[in-house]
């Protein structure tokens, strides 16, 4: 019996949306147990039950929980950062860009809030923990685009005569307002349950601030 190139073409293609399906599977008991029951009692031989397969089939797709917890947070990033980034529009000021642009990152954060806390945990649990290096080359290009993201509106309010700040060093005034803004953030949320009330009233707050220091 011969067997067909489409045939093995096929089987592959089968193969792969298995193991995808099943990695998918892995991936998301792995972050509700890790929720649930917390990332230090939960051990890649509890996960693997937990999905029904042996301990030795969950290290064909993740080489351990350093690896595993790794992989939630990059896909975790990557998929909640488009809702963070400015939508600029041009027929409004500079003032009022930055304005959407801080909201926007406060409603996100709050939408987002379970995903912040793990991976505010998973951090935690690795600078402790962790067999293998930490790796922050992804997050660290998410930071500098949304940096200059902040630093062109920056420019565009010193250019209109918006926003007038002493040290002309955009780039640092960026830097500032994104690392004051994920501290303020952090300092609302984390390890809180907020009202969604205060929390506006506390973002309003921070968008004052920021545009008065600007307009300085």
């Amino acid at each position: 019996m011969s067997i067909k190139i489409e045939d093995i073409n096929h089987d592959i293609s089968n193969l792969s949306k298995t193991k995808a399906k099943r990695r998918k599977t892995i991936v998301d008991k792995a972050y509700k147990m890790f929720l649930d029951v917390g990332i230090s009692s939960t051990s890649m031989n509890d996960i693997a039950e937990a999905c029904g397969i042996t301990r030795r089939t969950i290290y064909n797709y993740f080489n351990s929980k350093t690896d595993l917890l790794n992989y939630l947070m990059s896909t975790i990033t990557q998929e909640i950062d488009p809702d963070f980034h400015l939508v600029f529009d041009g027929n409004i000021s500079a003032s009022d860009n930055m304005r959407n642009l801080l909201r926007r990152n406060f409603e996100s954060y709050y939408k987002h809030m379970t995903d912040f806390l793990f991976i505010t945990q998973v951090r935690f649990y690795l600078s402790y923990h962790a067999d293998v290096p930490l790796s922050d080359v992804e997050s660290d290009d998410l930071h500098r685009s949304f940096i200059k993201e902040i630093q062109d509106l920056v420019e565009l309010g010193q250019k209109n005569g918006e926003f007038q700040v002493f040290d002309t060093n955009s780039k640092e005034i960026a830097v500032l307002i994104y690392r004051t803004l994920y501290g303020y953030l952090s300092n609302i949320t984390v390890g809180v349950k907020v009202d969604k009330d205060r929390y506006d009233k506390e973002c309003k707050v921070f968008e004052d601030m920021i545009l008065e220091y600007l307009r300085k």
